[in-house]
């Protein structure tokens, strides 16, 4: 009995005590590393509050000496502005080891045309490609677009696009195949491109997957040619059929026939990615509020995709005062010209265009945009 007690108590203390050190970890401060502050404040010229940022970000206790780390990157041509945006996104990189985490991978970058400036913009840009494994994804995902896209150049030309180096975080063997799935069928070798920098995890599917939702896309009548193919692909891997059957049913409720639904989701698949709730909040405005039937949204079915609370209301304000005072008339071919301008070309022609008339809109829009 005493030998239980014994134990349990002993058990208890020993609790107790790493109870203790885990959150004497979670409640380091900055001030307790002075090396560290130095170097964040001082050395990549952090404000204190950043500092703290970073600092909260850092999983047990800071590294002594983040100063290899930044040798290493400075020697690659990194300055200290690079390294602040680099250490902000990956803290964990201030402990690294320098030569066995870090050097082989940019050298290995550098050696695939990857090097200078061209180095420093990829890497700031997405620092999480080094933590990345180099034998199981940058390494064969670089051959991979280096083969797909045929020269160097035209790797750094993908890279420097928004979101072009997310592909090495999503790489998977399965991703050579199924590109070459697309380009059998026809699609172009510049969309194929748009579909890895906008949705790599695509290409990462089982290649027999792949292939069959491909097939189902262009038996539904896609045009390969179209990004609305590579949209068909996306959206018929993205859906579970209960949810597709469903927002079938509430186009039903809105007198939507089934051929209708068909040639909705050829003109434009991803309005089947919208939620059922911001697809029924849409039907309503436009069929109901506005009074168009089917076929006027099928004459610009994006309208559905639309953001209600950035675009659809704040720009429907200011088309109602424009009715209201009769600058304008209440047509569908103005309100959809309206609610798909790019926002400059909006502000431009529906705003500031009449201001003469109306001169309260553009501070009416501001407000709106701000949802106030």
């Amino acid at each position: 009995m005493f030998h239980f007690i014994f134990k349990t108590s002993l058990h208890l203390q020993q609790t107790r005590t790493l109870n203790a050190n885990i959150r004497s970890l979670t409640t380091l401060s900055i001030c307790d590393y002075p090396t560290l502050t130095d170097y964040l404040t001082n050395t990549l010229a952090f404000t204190p509050e950043s500092a703290r940022q970073v600092f909260k970000k850092i999983h047990g206790r800071p590294p002594n000496n983040p100063y290899p780390v930044h040798s290493l990157l400075e020697h690659y041509g990194f300055t200290p502005t690079h390294i602040a945006k680099i250490i902000t996104i990956c803290p964990s990189f201030l402990w690294a080891n320098p030569e066995k985490t870090l050097k082989p991978k940019l050298d290995f970058l550098a050696q695939n045309g990857i090097s200078g400036q061209d180095l420093v913009s990829t890497i700031t840009n997405n620092p999480r490609i080094l933590e990345r494994s180099l034998n199981k994804q940058i390494a064969p995902c670089i051959v991979f677009l280096k083969s797909f896209l045929g020269s160097t150049s035209a790797l750094l030309s993908h890279f420097s696009i928004k979101r072009g180096t997310a592909v090495v975080l999503r790489f998977s063997d399965s991703m050579g195949a199924n590109a070459e799935t697309l380009r059998q069928h026809g699609v172009p070798h510049r969309n194929i491109m748009k579909m890895i920098a906008w949705q790599p995890q695509l290409f990462s599917r089982d290649v027999e997957d792949f292939s069959k939702i491909v097939r189902e896309v262009e038996e539904l009548g896609f045009n390969p040619l179209s990004m609305m193919f590579i949209h068909g692909v996306f959206t018929l891997f993205s859906m579970r059929k209960d949810k597709w059957v469903s927002k079938f049913e509430l186009l039903k409720s809105f007198g939507w026939s089934e051929a209708e639904f068909q040639a909705l989701f050829l003109k434009q698949p991803p309005v089947m990615r919208s939620s059922e709730e911001r697809l029924k909040r849409a039907l309503d405005f436009f069929m109901n509020k506005m009074g168009w039937g089917t076929s006027d949204i099928l004459k610009h079915p994006v309208l559905l995709c639309l953001s209600f609370e950035k675009r659809v209301l704040p720009r429907w304000s200011i088309l109602q005062v424009l009715i209201a005072k009769g600058v304008i008339t209440k047509s569908k071919k103005t309100t959809a010209k309206a609610f798909m301008q790019v926002e400059d070309k909006f502000v431009s022609e529906f705003v500031k265009g009449y201001e003469e008339h109306a001169p309260e809109l553009l501070m009416m829009y501001q407000k709106k945009l701000q949802g106030l």
